[in-house]
């Protein structure tokens, strides 16, 4: 016989920007995000935890320069704050003790490339977390990916008119 229980979460997301120009050749955005969600059950995590609470704000403010040649660079900082709660569980049984795992981290991110004539397309080298900072990051629940190294990507993408 198999018995199947409805389970739900509360879930509040939100998320907010700002994008604008400060003269011709300078970009500029803010975003942010936030999310929150509240299970009535638990989940099994990276840690072997049994989240049941994750809250998740990510704020990131960039700027980009666009040259007439083609050329284009820009900066991007991205500020993680998370809070997981949790129950540990040994073996099958759970134990009553509660915990928490918060963590609060900034990362960079540097990208310069070339547009190609004629909107082509363009050729772009992106580093990710430049500094290489290190940090537990539990859950990408903002649906993006972060990695905790430094990470190099050349890219080139291609159109056609």
């Amino acid at each position: 016989m198999t018995t199947i229980e409805q389970r739900t979460s509360d879930d509040w997301l939100a998320s907010a920007y700002l994008n604008g120009t400060i003269g011709p050749r300078l970009a500029w955005g803010l975003d942010y995000t936030f999310e929150q969600r509240d299970f009535d059950f638990t989940q099994n995590s990276p840690t072997a935890a049994y989240e049941d609470y994750v809250e998740t704000h990510r704020f990131r403010p960039e700027a980009r320069l666009i040259f007439p040649g083609g050329l284009f660079a820009g900066v991007r900082g991205t500020r993680y704050q998370q809070q997981i709660d949790f129950v540990q569980f040994y073996g099958e049984l759970a134990s009553d003790v509660r915990d928490d795992e918060k963590v609060d981290f900034w990362i960079a991110d540097l990208n310069v490339g070339y547009r190609l004539p004629h909107r082509w397309g363009s050729i772009a080298l992106d580093v990710l977390n430049v500094t290489d900072e290190e940090f537990t990051l539990y859950r990408s629940s903002l649906e993006e990916r972060v990695v905790p190294a430094r990470t190099v990507l050349l890219s080139a993408r291609f159109a056609s008119n």
